[in-house]
Order: structure tokens, then C-alpha cells, then sequence
């Protein structure tokens, strides 16, 4: 990844965390910026790797639309965005599912390597649902098949070890947990801790998280392992 474009995301970063305070006065500012975060990773993921055929780019960029949905979905008030937001990052976490699972040979994956990472995302979960598990309400299943597709991505995120290049094996690996930690922040502050200020941290670890994940998947196409 070029440093211009990590110049150019690092700014995007700023901007984001910048508009947070401003959304009550000022929430154009949010309209404008937070879906740069998608459509700059967008952009550059095509750039990079146009005249590279890929069957991983379809429903790669898929899902991040999608994500792009969610962001643009959320940055409005009411349950009914939180709940657009809600399905469309869960159809996009599908579609990075699918783009881990195109990316491995279906023989060559060893289910029994990903025990230890189950391990740690169910305790992870279940500590998680302790914490909000009374407060979910009428959002329970919503929010149980949400947590249940994340962790699905991040255990594929895990298993692609092996089955590519050890810099996209660690960027997407970084990626995956960064995410489950950004959606598990907007559990507890919605659900359990409102008063708390989480949002600069669940923004951070989520741009970060989405920028992991897109260069490990470009770094996959554009240097494939052998």
C-alpha cells in the first residue's frame, strides 16, 4: 500500500474522529466524511488490482457496499437504522466469509487448528452477552445472529493461515479481532453503558479494521501464495 494513500486515510481517520463531537450542531460534517471510509478503501482495492482477474473481487467489493450501507445507515438516529445498519453489515461480514473461503482449498482447510480461536470468540461472546444479555429486549435475536456471523468471520479470518501470504494472513487476521472489538464497544455503550463514551474507540478500531482487512485481501491477489 502506497504511503499517499495512507496519508490520504490517516486524514480520512482524523476527519472521522473530528466530526464525532460535532454531530449534535454540526452533523453534515459526519453525513460527508464517514463514508469516505469505505469508498476510499473501495476505490484503491479496484485501483490496485484491476488488471488482475480475481474470483475473490466480486463478492469482496459486494461486501464492502454493503459495509458502506452500514456506515451511511448508522450515522442516523432510531432503531430502524440500527437495524438497516445492523443487516447490512452482517450481509457484508457474509461476503468477507465468502471472499475467506474463496481465497482456502476446501481440502487443504484444518478445521481442527481453529478449536483454540473458538475457544476464545465463545468466552469472548458469552462474557459479552452477561454484560448485555438483559438489555437486548426485543433485540435479541437480531443482535445474537449478528454476533454469531461476526465471530463466523473472524474464525474464517483465522483459517486462512496457510493458504496465504503471511503479510495478508496477518493484515486480515489484525482486521477480524479489530472489528470484533469495535462491534462488541457498540454493544456495551448501546445496550448496557450509555453514559459511556466508546464512539471514539469503536470508530478507530473500526477504520483500522476495515483498512486491515481490504489490504489483506488485495495483498492476496496481487502476491498469491504459492
Amino acid at each position: 500500500m502506497s504511503k499517499y494513500f495512507l496519508g490520504t486515510f490517516v486524514l480520512i481517520i482524523v476527519a472521522v474522529l473530528i466530526s464525532i463531537p460535532l454531530k449534535e450542531d454540526f452533523p453534515v460534517v459526519q453525513y460527508l466524511v464517514k463514508p469516505c471510509i469505505m469508498i476510499s478503501l473501495i476505490l484503491w482495492f479496484w485501483t490496485k488490482t484491476k488488471n488482475i482477474p480475481s474470483i475473490v473481487k466480486g463478492p469482496f467489493t459486494c461486501a464492502l457496499i454493503f459495509c458502506l450501507l452500514g456506515d451511511i445507515f448508522l450515522m442516523f438516529d432510531g432503531k430502524i437504522f440500527f437495524l438497516l445498519g445492523l443487516g447490512a453489515f452482517l450481509i457484508g461480514h457474509l461476503g468477507y466469509v465468502w471472499t475467506y473461503s474463496l481465497e482456502m482449498n476446501p481440502k487443504d482447510i484444518r478445521w481442527g487448528k481453529s478449536l483454540i480461536p473458538l475457544i476464545i470468540l465463545v468466552v469472548f461472546n458469552a462474557l459479552l452477552l452477561v454484560v448485555i444479555f438483559s438489555k437486548l429486549k426485543d433485540m435479541t435475536i437480531p443482535v445474537l445472529v449478528y454476533m454469531a456471523v461476526i465471530s463466523l468471520m473472524a474464525l474464517m479470518g483465522y483459517l486462512r493461515q496457510g493458504h496465504v501470504n503471511a503479510l495478508s494472513f496477518c493484515l486480515v487476521l489484525s482486521g477480524v479481532i479489530l472489528f470484533v472489538l469495535s462491534d462488541a464497544s457498540i454493544a456495551l455503550a448501546k445496550f448496557a453503558y450509555p453514559d459511556w463514551n466508546l464512539r471514539y474507540f469503536t470508530l478507530l478500531t473500526y477504520m483500522v479494521a476495515q483498512l486491515s482487512i481490504v489490504w489483506g485481501v488485495a495483498e492476496n491477489i496481487l502476491h498469491p501464495a504459492e
